[in-house]
């Protein structure tokens, strides 16, 4: 076995040292083959250095940084990916980009794969066979590294997932134990039982037990989740008359309600409770239109704890949609850098709530003829 004597060693470090000063000159950016020869160590060890690795020494790792610094290399990030038969490119597919909801979560998923020099690819499907149509697409046409599927539809989890799949997460959505092949799939949620049973026993101890849930659409997750704990917390506190409407995500659906089936205001219930703030602002403000003509106050609740909701007084629940997403986008990282144990069972993260409590869930005659929306 050959081995280095002074001589030998003095040249190569003369070598490496008119290495150094040629690029200067040159002035071109060196190769991590080239940083790595500099450093006198291997082309993965530098790598390993550049991705921050604990299991490279301290002192190599001091040596790489100033050669690095020295000579301004730059990670040559697309190589990389090639390398590793990867994108660089994060999915997120979504069948709504217009409300603040869906704004929110994406730019948290967005901050999450900003961290790891990642760019999205945000595709918008127009019902639910195009988000079918699009979910097939992206997993098999070699885009993107994984997907977050954002509030999808429930018969998705109808579809049966191959044993070898893309990474996927699923965001304000959780797959139901019937769909077995979606068992090792990461979900982020809120907490939307602990949070509805909140909000309908503050109602309750307001002594008001006529209750109407403003739903959301049926194939929605938190809408289901709300909706069913809506009325078990309705049961469990003994209030009768209580019902449940579905079919309400917009203002205008919010305002519909209250003209078309609650266009007596001498009839209206003691509250309602809205899938979100913008239903609770349109029935809001078709009560406080007609206050004049009920027979009693009535209280409104929102979800999501918009601007709006601080403005106009509104009982509202504060969704933490930034964290939702970058929660989501941090765990598909994690899914794509270990795609070798996909086979492991999924995580299920439930982000706790705020329930933010203010004048319209108190209301009194003042608040009723109060501010308009």
């Amino acid at each position: 076995m050959a081995t280095n004597t002074p001589e030998t060693a003095s040249e190569s470090k003369a070598s490496r040292e008119r290495q150094s000063r040629r690029a200067r000159a040159n002035k071109r950016a060196l190769t991590l083959q080239e940083i790595a020869d500099l450093a006198g160590t291997t082309k993965s060890t530098v790598s390993r250095v550049l991705s921050d690795s604990p299991r490279i020494s301290k002192k190599t790792k001091e040596r790489v940084a100033a050669l690095v610094q020295e000579h301004g290399f730059t990670p040559n990030y697309m190589a990389r990916a090639l390398a590793r038969c990867r994108t660089g490119v994060m999915g997120v597919l979504t069948s709504n980009i217009s409300s603040g909801f869906f704004a929110e979560v994406i730019r948290g998923i967005d901050l999450a794969a900003g961290e790891r020099r990642r760019h999205l690819l945000v595709s918008v499907a127009h019902g639910d066979e195009d988000y079918f149509r699009l979910f097939d697409h992206l997993r098999s046409n070699g885009q993107v590294d994984g997907i977050v599927l954002l509030d999808p539809p429930l018969q998705l989890f109808d579809r049966a997932l191959p044993k070898e799949h893309l990474p996927l997460v699923l965001c304000a959505s959780q797959a139901p134990a019937a769909a077995r092949t979606w068992g090792q799939v990461d979900s982020v949620t809120v907490d939307n039982s602990s949070t509805m049973t909140r909000i309908v026993r503050h109602l309750a101890e307001q002594g008001l037990t006529q209750l109407v849930h403003l739903a959301g659409y049926p194939n929605n997750f938190d809408a289901e989740h709300r909706r069913s704990a809506f009325e078990e917390a309705t049961r469990a506190l003994n209030l009768g008359h209580c019902r449940v409407l579905t079919g309400h995500l917009i203002k205008e659906d919010g305002r519909d309600a209250m003209r078309k089936t609650f266009s007596d205001p001498s009839r209206w219930p003691d509250a309602f409770v809205a899938f979100n703030d913008s239903v609770a602002l349109g029935a809001l403000a078709e009560i406080r239109r007609a206050a004049s003509a009920a027979k009693k106050p009535v209280a409104v609740t929102g979800w999501d704890n918009s601007p709006a909701a601080e403005v106009l007084d509104l009982t509202s629940a504060e969704m933490p949609l930034t964290g939702l997403g970058e929660t989501s986008g941090s765990l598909l990282q994690e899914r794509i850098e270990h795609a070798t144990e996909a086979n492991r069972q999924g995580r299920q993260v439930v982000l706790d709530m705020k329930l933010h409590i203010r004048a319209s869930s108190r209301p009194s005659k003042s608040d009723r003829e109060g501010k308009g929306a």
